[in-house]
């Protein structure tokens, strides 16, 4: 497979992860696109938006947490 192939792979993966409250595993597959975006010179957009989707997911989850415990 191919630089640009896990690039793409790592970062839909990450967004779809991310978005899906799998937060951590967003980030890391963020941060695996963005690692081999830097190797191959491709663009590094698929892996910021992994990185914020999974953010997004763990800010989701501790709203949702705290508001069950209210």
């Amino acid at each position: 497979m191919s630089g640009q192939d896990r690039t793409q792979l790592f970062g839909i993966l990450g967004i779809v992860l991310g978005i899906c409250l799998c937060g951590p595993a967003g980030i890391i597959l963020g941060i695996l696109s963005i690692r081999d975006a830097n190797a191959a010179g491709k663009p590094k957009t698929l892996g910021y938006l992994a990185i914020a989707a999974g953010v997004i997911g763990i800010v989701i989850s501790i709203v949702s947490i705290a508001s069950i415990n209210r």
